[in-house]
């Protein structure tokens, strides 16, 4: 750790300040104690064994303190030395430092900011360096850098040498470290660990190593500069350039070995030798030839300076230097462009390029001066080649000698030199000093030895030279008097009347068609052009001088015709002007003069011209766009650092703010001098771009100078309350005056572009008034940046808004410049320009919070309060009026160039722009911003339409037929809209009208502005009932507009379209992409508005006028002349048509394809290698009608700060021709692009608006569409879905093919039903129809199909999952319909049909079977990975494919789910997923999204488990072991009171966690009951799952308090079926006790003792939430009922738990050992029952429980038979049943066909009733007595085992008064029972058995088995007798049990 390389660098930065004696002391003590630090470079030790141990012991010295380290911290500290390759001990102590600094960083942290620290050392260490070697010689530091150039250190492998030496070291150790770093940077992961630095950290590390590279290159250079290199350190510096070459330090290390040449001692015999003979012998190749060339030339001249040296060596040294290319690469060094024959493009920092300059410089000159005779040698022989050459091409000779030009890349890199260099740096090469002596000389000869050149290649380069040592003002002056002496010579080409006359010569030449320059004289110009940009700047120097004012005004007219915007090259001439003005004082000079000549002369032509030549050199997007589109250029023409203050302020508070109070000799020269005050204002401004700026910064200091443009100051004074802004205002305000308005034609003029300027100003500043205030200012304001003449940030600025708000005069004079279009005495280009930017700030204003704040719109308050509120009204009106030329967009793109801030100006004479479309545009989107959704109502756009805006809450539009009534914008939009839309009314269609084509046929972009508009009034809650009634009581708006829409795009008499649109069926229409799109959006708008009036209608109950409308939907276009269209209106569209619906025809239409004429791919730009093609992604915008394109506008200033940053100017010629190439490929690629999009929003657009009329007239029709339509639609829905192409619209397209499908099966479900409740036959009249069976299939086919579309979005495939499912239920319905028919022929057995497939479900099978491969695993992987709510939806579809396959033997869903390995992966998701799970019984979860999955899921494995095949793959599955270790199943909430809490949405806990525990019960109860596996397998999984979840279990079954619910009761009903399935496989010794099943099984007959008979509970229920609620408040359906609902199935679900509860007795008993059963019934006294103890009663069910259920079971028996004999004496005699009593049975079925029947449909409706009812109590009989059966059974063998034990515990009788001991299980019942017990339980048994020997078992109500019913009852009660009284030696009941087997 070198802690004191800050302190040092701190103290050298600060070196300035240490003057004093002290200080300097103190500098030199920190040198000292530094000094082995700054030797040692970047050696900071290396890795050691011993520091590795003893780090790993823990212990280090740090500052003279021993650190205990932890294994943590040394496992960071040996990590990080592996990662920096350092010492051990010095890593340690780094992480100590840091963790010092961040105590809460962990460990990876501490890495990270350890190798920051690391490096911030090694660049403090280089720094200082740097500034050590920087100092002055008077310094101590002088000495001090001599002791460190002069120390010899150790470099590695042995070897020893001094201090530059090790530099080269260094750098190459560097270099190597960057290779490793990047090595590992690819394998890098993105988060650090504690061993392992992560991707940023060692990218970051990277940019640290490459700066550290180019600060030690930058060392070496300091050390050859101020300290010299020895002949050894020079040696070694040319062998690092001879091995290394093409790195990024070697421009460093050149430059460094440049200096060491020209200062090595030529005394030094044995380097120069050495040198000559290896590093620049001619045979050594070094790595870059052209690096040891340029070298050799610095070389050259250092063996001109050795004693008595030979002119033939150092000819060849120069000669071997210029063929080597030397001049070549130090240009490639010089302007840094890739040179394939030198080095590759390398970055030199700022800092250290002027360095570099100089010694190349120094090289050049020295070259120059000391080798002219050796260059003309070179440029003579080269000259002969090209002459030789020349004559051999004509004697034809075989091989030309290669020809150069060498000389000429000389004079161009002489150039190139001077252009980087500071004005004057040249000025050598123009006067010879008297210390240069003759080489001086030399120089200038040089300079006139380069004019003197003829071919053209030399000349042109010379031009470039010329060009180049003409900067600054001296030079220039001198190359002026240079080429003006070349003239008057009288030859050469670089002569002023030479070089004007080839000027001339080619505009005499263009105007000849078909000439062409030569490539020579373009390159010859283009040179002479630069040096004129270099002479421009010495004209400037003229204008402060005293010259006459008219010449000053010639001078600056001159420069501003020079400055005009044209490309690269003008944005350079402005910025050079900028600067020279800036450095002469130009300001200053024009000021005096305003003040002492112009002001008391009253003429000013200097102010003027300088006024216009400030506007000037300020270029605006517009007039660059205007220019060459395909080539970006910058606008930025004022020099960065320029301050351009002192010029706005003299423009502004000098000439703008003074323009009233001068005099004039002639009037006219107020309105010139005011409008080119205005143009500058207007200029900065549009030259000034927030946006682009925050592009384009990447550091305060860019910021900074941004923010000196001088539309930054105009814009601060704009929104802050100055004199500027106050005179803009008043000026705007006065300027309607007409008597303000100059009455000579020249003063209207300037008049006029004054008042246009002073609009352009006001809507440019609202126009970025915004981004400015909320991105620039707070930017500003953090890096402390001055704003104009406002201080940090400018605080005290607001927007232009807050100052119209309150000039309501002014607001009113704006909206009174939207009427002047037409206006006589303004040109009407002006006027219509005035018109728009008062529309455009009218919609600024609109959109203002200033205007809307509060509830009141200001904007229409000050508008309607005004006396010319119905002048501005009707000017409105008459805009809208205005005869439509042209469609919106057609001219946008010549006409906008021309209008607003920084326009291009017209040329005088040019033809006048026609502004009415933009206006009309403007004025649209002007209402349309005003009515959006969202916008507060009413406001000025309401004004405008005619609304009224004040007292009432609802909007009133006024008929414009009624009296008193004027015109407004919305009747004006109607009537546009209606002509060429025939009336349907024949009753009011005028005769004579004549049908044009409807506006959308003409001019769609307008159209679809209007309808667009329309459909926002309609949508609006302010305006939608007003207007939907309007149009529809008026002017039948929305089915006039519905029948008159064509339904695919119509040809537009487009010729010239950008694109062909190609329709499915093969058509085409060649159009716009513009007026297609358009044409879609307005067909969206009219869909959308007929959606709307339906709903509407049908919400209102006007069933006519909703039918009439859904007639037009769903009818064929042919049926259009029954609704009123007249034939010839219909003709165009009618062909195609076919019998198609309207609505089919429509998706048709939207069903296309575009083809661009573009085509950006043929430019053979494959690959961008100039531009990132991310970096246009910032360019994506949302234009007004919501389609994301890229803004072209953004996209230009991207590419123009792109090829800023590529030195554009600098390129090559092939690299320029690939930037232009490049910039119109992305230009046509994003032109191609943005018309793509907006044809695909459009199609989304009018697949939503389609999808929404099918939505509603499906939901609010109801029966009004016919199957055939539905099956029409449904037809054409999945093609299209299919296709995928249409984007977020097919979202839309399957919700709509969910509607259809339901709908087609809601039909259905009804007819069925309809049929079902009359019992008609398949012949009937009110039969349902047979469906079309092949159509069905078709469409099932096709909604697979859809399925497995490739890529398809995952709402899509979850919609098309959810109509799979509807079209399944359908089939199952019909499956349904063709069992009833099958079963008509029959009679009533009651008995199931015999299950025969329908035509429909065999074919659906068929199809599931032929996809099922494809189909169940794409479904699978949606069900696992997709979104929660479509997992859902695809466990749904498993669920019902399940459902329907399940009746094949094959069963290939559940084949496809088994082989896939799905059926696994849901089992064990049911594990992965309870975190979920987990949430959702907990309390207040998000939402319930996983309990929907699971419950789906679990729905799918119950429908599995249901068959023996599906319950053994389930098993196989895993799924017990998988339950077992479920934890979410154990999670049940500890209390839950609030069973119903009606404020909240959510179910309660417990609720949630029934919800979760029922499937997973229903499940494994299934399995147990259907498998075919194992029964002891299953059953042991099964009880292993009871025993994992025991507690669980335990607690469900204890909750059986008086308070349950029917989740409760389907819980227990659940467990105990369960516990039934796996007690036989319980050890008999563990029923005895509570641990493991003992304890279940003890609950169980608790629970039992409870349910087994009703005499001691009584069921006490309550409904949990609102849908129980709604249940008990609705009467059960059905004959005889009297209850609820929640009522019937309350006891349907008791009956259920007490059937369970009985077979788990009857199982139970049947556990014991050899020696008896297992008792599940107490021996209690009946008469001492109510002597027990609680806890014993409710510990299980005694007999007389048994036998109290056998009696309610005989009861429930006996009432069954009962109610089915009067059922079937009804039956019997149907035809004498009162109408009353039929009306009341048909009623009680609960269908609400009922009240639509006649008398003899409802008596037949009673009559089905009354057979179902039959049916229901039949199953009613027959599950009671099963359970009679099994109870009788449990009572027998009790009875019998408690009489056949002799020798049992004495007093068992009184068991049941106990109260000791647990009392579960009871164990063996044994000892005598006494005789009193079972005579008095004989007594109990006696009514009962007689009962049971005369219960009525006939054939025809039991059936078959009747009598073995009868004798299985009669058996058992011959038991029962026998058990309970002693008959000695009767063995009855033995021959009996014979007889019963």
């Amino acid at each position: 750790m070198e802690p004191g390389i800050s302190a040092l660098y701190a103290q050298l930065r600060d070196l300035s300040i240490a003057s004093h004696e002290a200080a300097q002391y103190e500098l030199y003590r920190t040198l000292e104690d530094n000094k082995p630090r700054l030797l040692a470079l970047f050696n900071f030790g290396p890795r050691d064994s011993k520091e590795r141990q003893e780090v790993e012991l823990g212990r280090i010295a740090f500052q003279g303190e021993r650190l205990l380290l932890n294994d943590e911290f040394k496992r960071a500290a040996l990590a990080l030395s592996e990662q920096l390759n350092v010492s051990e001990v010095y890593c340690a102590q780094l992480l100590h430092i840091v963790a010092a600094q961040y105590p809460n960083a962990n460990a990876a942290a501490r890495m990270e900011r350890a190798v920051v620290r690391y490096h911030d050392e090694r660049w403090k260490t280089v720094r200082s360096l740097l500034l050590i070697f920087a100092a002055t010689e008077d310094t101590l530091l002088y000495k001090f850098r001599q002791e460190l150039a002069e120390t010899t250190l150790e470099l590695g492998s042995g070897r020893r040498g001094r201090f530059a030496e090790k530099i080269l070291v260094e750098i190459d150790q560097v270099t190597q470290t960057i290779a490793q770093v990047s090595a590992a940077l690819m394998n890098a992961t993105t988060v650090a660990t504690a061993d392992r630095l992560g991707h940023g950290t060692l990218a970051l590390r990277i940019e640290r190593l490459r700066d550290e590279r180019r600060l030690l290159g930058s060392l070496l250079h300091a050390v050859a500069s101020n300290q010299g290199f020895s002949g050894v350190e020079t040696s070694r510096v040319l062998d690092w350039l001879q091995s290394h070459g093409q790195e990024e330090a070697t421009p460093y290390v050149f430059a460094a070995a440049l200096l060491a040449l020209d200062t090595t001692n030529v005394d030094d015999g044995p380097f120069i030798e050495n040198a000559s003979r290896t590093s620049l012998a001619d045979a050594t190749v070094w790595k870059v030839p052209s690096l040891k060339a340029a070298v050799l030339l610095q070389w050259s001249l250092l063996l001109r300076r050795v004693p008595n040296p030979r002119e033939d060596t150092i000819e060849k040294v120069v000669w071997s230097a210029v063929l080597g290319d030397a001049f070549g690469l130090l240009r490639a060094l010089v302007v840094n462009i890739p040179d394939a024959s030198t080095l590759d493009t390398i970055a030199v920092d700022a800092e250290f390029k002027p360095l570099l300059l100089r010694a190349i410089e120094k090289t050049l000159v020295g070259t120059i001066a000391y080798m002219s005779p050796v260059l003309r040698r070179i440029k003579h022989k080269q000259e002969d080649v090209t002459i030789a050459n020349a004559r051999n091409s004509h004697a034809n000779a075989a091989e030309p000698e290669p020809e150069r030009q060498d000389i000429a890349a000389l004079y161009e890199l002489i150039g190139q030199l001077y252009l980087s260099l500071p004005d004057n740096a040249a000025v050598s090469f123009w006067v010879v000093s008297p210390e240069a002596g003759p080489a001086g000389a030399r120089l200038s000869s040089f300079v006139r030895w380069a004019a003197e050149s003829r071919d053209a290649v030399a000349l042109q380069a010379a031009f470039v030279m010329i060009s180049g040592i003409s900067k600054g003002r001296d030079c220039a002056e001198y190359s002026f008097n240079f080429i003006t002496s070349t003239g008057n010579d009288g030859g050469g080409m670089l002569s002023w009347s030479h070089l004007f006359g080839a000027l001339e010569q080619f505009h005499s030449n263009a105007s000849s068609p078909g000439w062409r320059p030569q490539p020579q004289e373009v390159f010859l110009l283009i040179s002479f052009l630069k040096i004129l940009k270099t002479m421009l700047q010495t004209m400037l120097q003229l204008v402060p001088s005293s010259v006459p004012l008219e010449l000053k005004n010639a001078l600056l007219n001159a420069t501003a015709s020079f400055c005009l915007p044209g490309g690269s090259a003008a944005v350079e001439i402005c910025r050079g002007v900028w600067s020279t003005m800036d450095r002469i004082g130009v300001v200053r000079g024009v000021e005096r003069e305003l003040e002492s000549v112009e002001a008391p002369g009253r003429v000013y032509p200097s102010t003027g011209a300088f006024i216009r030549l400030l506007g000037t050199l300020l270029h605006t997007p517009k007039q660059l766009g205007t220019l060459d589109s395909n080539t970006p250029s910058l606008i930025q023409t004022v020099p960065e650092t320029l301050n351009v203050l002192p010029y706005t302020n003299f423009v502004v508070d000098g000439v703008l703010l003074r323009v009233s109070v001068l005099a004039y000799q002639n009037p006219v020269e107020k309105w010139s001098l005011m409008d080119g005050c205005l143009a500058y204002v207007e200029h900065g401004l549009a030259a000034f771009d927030p946006a682009t700026v925050l592009l384009g910064i990447s550091s305060p200091q860019q910021l900074s100078n941004a923010l000196q443009h001088p539309g930054v100051d105009v814009l601060a004074r704009m929104l802050h309350d100055t004199s500027l802004r106050s005179f803009v205002l008043a000026f705007v305000d006065e300027g309607a005056n007409a008597s303000l308005r100059p009455a000579n034609r020249d003063g209207a003029a300037a008049f006029d572009r004054s008042l246009v300027r002073a609009l352009r100003i006001v809507h440019r500043t609202l126009e970025i008034q915004q981004p400015f205030i909320d991105d620039i200012l707070p930017l500003a304001a953090t890096h402390g940046i001055s704003i104009g003449g406002v201080a940090q940030g400018g605080a005290n600025l607001g927007l232009l808004d807050d100052a119209l708000v309150i000039n309501e005069r002014t607001v009113v004079q704006i909206a009174l410049y939207a009427t002047r279009l037409g206006a006589e005495a303004i040109p009407a280009s002006t006027a219509g320009e005035m018109t728009l930017l008062a529309v455009r700030i009218l919609s600024s204003l609109a959109h203002s919070s200033a205007f809307r704040h509060g509830v009141v719109d200001r904007l229409s308050l000050i508008l309607l309060r005004s006396e010319e509120s119905l002048v501005v009204s009707d000017g409105f009106v008459r805009l809208l009026k205005e005869e439509d030329r042209y469609d919106l967009g057609t001219v946008d793109h010549l006409v906008e160039p021309h209008v607003g801030a920084g326009a291009v100006e017209a040329d005088e004479g040019a033809e006048e722009l026609d502004l009415a479309p933009i206006i009309k545009s403007a004025v649209l989107d002007l209402l349309l911003s005003g009515t959006s959704p969202g916008v507060r109502a009413p406001n000025v756009a309401h004004f405008l339409l005619g609304y009224a805006t004040s007292g009432s809450s609802e909007a009133t539009l006024q008929d414009p037929s009624a009296e008193d009534a004027r015109l407004a914008c919305a009747h004006i939009v109607l009537l546009v809209l209606e002509e060429g839309v025939p009336r349907l009314d024949a009753r009011r269609r005028r005769r004579d009208e004549d049908y044009a084509a409807p506006l959308h046929a003409q001019f769609p972009s307008l159209a679809e502005k209007y309808y667009r508009l329309v459909r926002q009034l309609c949508a609006h809650d302010w305006t939608a009932s007003s207007t939907i009634r309007y149009l529809r009581t008026r002017e039948d708006f929305f089915a006039r507009q519905l029948a008159a829409l064509p339904p695919k795009l119509p040809a537009m008499n487009t010729a010239n379209g950008d694109g062909l649109v190609v329709f499915e069926d093969g058509s085409s229409v060649r159009t716009d992409a513009r007026k297609a799109a358009a044409f879609i959006r307005l067909h969206a708008s009219i869909f959308e508005l007929v959606a709307l009036e339906l709903h509407v209608l049908t919400e209102t109950n006007q069933v006519q006028r909703a039918g009439r409308l859904l007639k037009l939907i769903f009818g064929t276009i042919s049926d259009a002349q029954d609704d009123g269209v007249p034939a010839e209106f219909l003709q165009p569209f009618a062909l195609a048509s076919g019998s198609l619906t309207r609505i089919v025809e429509h998706l048709h239409g939207l069903a296309l394809e575009w083809v661009d004429n573009t085509k950006p791919e043929e430019l053979g730009v494959t690959q961008l290698t100039m531009y990132d093609a991310g970096q246009f992604d910032a360019c994506l915008r949302f234009d007004e009608v919501g389609c994301q394109v890229y803004d072209e506008q953004a996209l230009v200033s991207v590419l123009a700060a792109a090829s800023a940053r590529l030195g554009a100017g600098a390129l090559p010629g092939p690299a320029r021709e690939t930037l232009r190439m490049e910039n119109r490929f992305v230009l046509e690629s994003v032109g191609t692009d943005n018309r793509r999009r907006a044809i695909g929003h459009a199609r989304s657009l009018g697949f939503t608006a389609w999808s929404k009329v099918i939505a509603v007239a499906l939901a609010k029709g109801q029966n009004s569409t016919s199957e055939g339509a539905l099956f029409e639609m449904l037809h054409a829905v999945p093609p299209a879905l299919r296709r995928m192409e249409v984007g977020i619209s097919a979202e839309a397209l399957a919700e709509s093919l969910v509607a259809l499908v339901s709908r087609l099966r809601a039909n259905r479900n009804q007819q069925v039903l309809l049929q079902a409740a009359t019992g008609a036959h398949a012949d009937d009249a009110m039969a349902a129809g047979a469906l079309p069976i092949e159509r069905l299939l078709a469409l099932f086919r096709s909604l697979i199909e859809c399925v497995l579309v490739s890529g398809a979005p995952g709402t899509v495939r979850g919609n098309t999952y959810s109509a799979l499912v509807s079209y399944l239920q359908l089939v199952d319905s019909e499956k349904d319909l063709a069992a009833r028919r099958q079963a008509e022929t029959t009679t009533l057995d009651h008995t199931e049909g015999n299950g025969g497939r329908s035509e429909l479900e065999t074919g659906t099978l068929a199809i599931i079977n032929a996809f099922v491969d494809r189909l169940v695993p794409t479904v699978c992987k949606d069900a696992t990975d997709g979104a929660e709510v479509w997992k859902t939806v695809a466990f749904t579809l498993l669920d019902t494919l399940v459902r329907l396959s399940r009746t094949e033997k094959r069963h290939a869903v559940l084949q496809s789910l088994t082989k896939s390995g799905y059926l696994s992966n849901f089992v064990l998701d049911l594990k992965r997923g309870e975190e979920d799970l987990f949430r959702v019984v907990g309390t207040d979860p998000d939402d319930l999204n996983a309990l929907y999955v699971y419950e789906a899921k679990m729905a799918l494995l119950i429908r599995l488990a249901q068959t023996r095949q599906g319950a053994d793959e389930v098993f196989k599955s895993k799924l017990f072991p998988t339950l077992s270790s479920c934890e979410f199943l154990d999670a049940r909430p500890d209390a839950d009171d609030a069973y119903l809490d009606d404020n909240s949405f959510l179910p309660t806990p417990i609720q949630r966690y029934h919800q979760v525990l029922l499937p997973a019960l229903q499940l494994v109860d299934s399995v147990l009951s259907s498998s075919t596996v194992s029964s002891a397998a299953a059953a042991k999984q099964a009880l292993a799952f009871v025993l994992a979840h025991r507690e669980t279990v335990l607690a469900v079954l204890r909750d059986a308090s008086s308070r349950v619910t029917l989740s409760i009761l389907s819980c227990l009903q659940l467990v105990v079926a369960l516990c039934s399935f796996v007690v036989p496989h319980v050890p008999p010794a563990e029923l005895t006790g509570y641990n493991g099943f003992g304890g279940v099984h003890a609950a169980v007959l608790s629970l039992s003792a409870k349910f087994l008979a009703s005499r001691y509970s009584s069921i006490a229920a309550r409904p949990m939430d609102e849908s129980e609620l709604v249940l008990a408040q609705t009467r059960a359906p059905g004959y005889g009922v009297n209850q609820s609902v929640y009522e019937v199935r309350l006891y349907d679900a008791v009956a259920l738990l007490r059937k369970w509860c009985i077979v788990y007795l009857a199982t139970a008993s049947r556990c014991g050992s050899e020696s008896g059963i297992q008792s599940v019934l107490l021996m209690a006294s009946p008469d001492r029952e109510s002597e027990m103890h609680p806890t014993a009663r409710a510990s299980g069910p005694t007999i007389s429980d048994a036998i109290a259920a056998v009696s309610e079971t005989m009861d429930a028996i006996e009432e069954s038979l009962h109610i089915l004999n009067n059922i079937s004496t009804k039956l019997a005699e149907w035809d004498g049943v009162g109408i009353e009593e039929v009306d009341e049975i048909a009623e009680g079925s609960g269908l609400d066909i009922v009240k639509e029947l006649d008398g003899s449909q409802r008596r037949l409706v009673a009559f089905i009733e009354l057979e179902q009812a039959h049916g229901s109590v039949h199953n009613k009989l027959l599950g009671s007595l099963h359970n009679l059966e099994m109870l009788v059974l449990l009572v027998s063998e009790h009875l019998q085992h408690a009489h056949g034990q002799p020798n049992v515990v004495r007093h068992a009788a009184q068991l049941g008064m106990s109260t000791a001991g647990p009392l579960a299980g009871f164990g063996f019942l044994g000892g005598d029972v006494g005789d009193a017990l079972l005579t008095k339980l004989g007594r109990s048994l006696s009514p009962i058995i007689d009962r049971l020997a005369n219960l009525p078992l006939l054939r025809e109500v039991v059936g078959a088995d009747a009598q073995a019913r009868q004798k299985f009852l009669e058996t058992m009660c011959r038991r029962i007798q026998d058990a309970t009284a002693y008959r000695s030696g009767s063995n009855d009941a033995d021959s009996d049990d014979d007889a019963m087997s």
